[in-house]
C-alpha cells in the first residue's frame, strides 16, 4: 500500500494523540510513503517549534515570504527585493532592496 500523510495526521502523532510507534510502524511497512511540500510547510508552523526551528514563526510570515527567506538562507544567497520590511530581522538573513540600495541584515540587534 501506498501511503501520502496529511498535516493533520503528523501533528497528530507528535502531539500523542495517534501512537507514533504505530503510525511510524506503519509508513515503514508501506510500499511508498510521504508528504507533500504543503504538508512540510504546515508542520514548520507547528506551534512546539522554536524560532531558530522555522523561520515562519520567527515573524509570523507568510508562507510564501518564509519560502523565499528559507530559500535565500539554504542557498546562500543576499535576497533582493523591494519589501524588506517582510524580511527584518531574519537572523543570517542580507536583504537588499535594489531600488535605493539599502542593505538590511538580519543579523542586526
Amino acid at each position: 500500500m501506498k501511503y501520502l500523510t496529511d498535516s493533520n495526521v503528523w501533528i497528530d502523532a507528535v502531539a500523542g494523540r495517534v501512537p507514533a510507534d504505530d503510525f511510524l510502524n506503519l509508513l515503514s511497512q508501506a510500499e511508498w510513503s510521504g508528504f507533500s511540500a504543503i504538508t512540510r510547510l504546515e508542520l514548520f508552523g507547528f506551534p512546539g517549534l522554536t524560532n531558530a526551528e522555522e523561520i515562519r514563526k520567527q515573524k509570523r510570515m507568510k508562507v510564501p515570504d518564509a519560502i523565499i527567506a528559507a530559500t535565500a538562507l539554504v542557498k546562500d544567497c543576499v535576497l533582493l527585493t523591494r519589501n524588506t520590511d517582510d524580511f527584518v530581522n531574519i537572523q543570517g538573513l542580507t536583504v537588499i532592496n535594489p531600488y535605493i540600495s539599502c542593505l538590511v541584515s538580519g543579523d542586526q540587534p
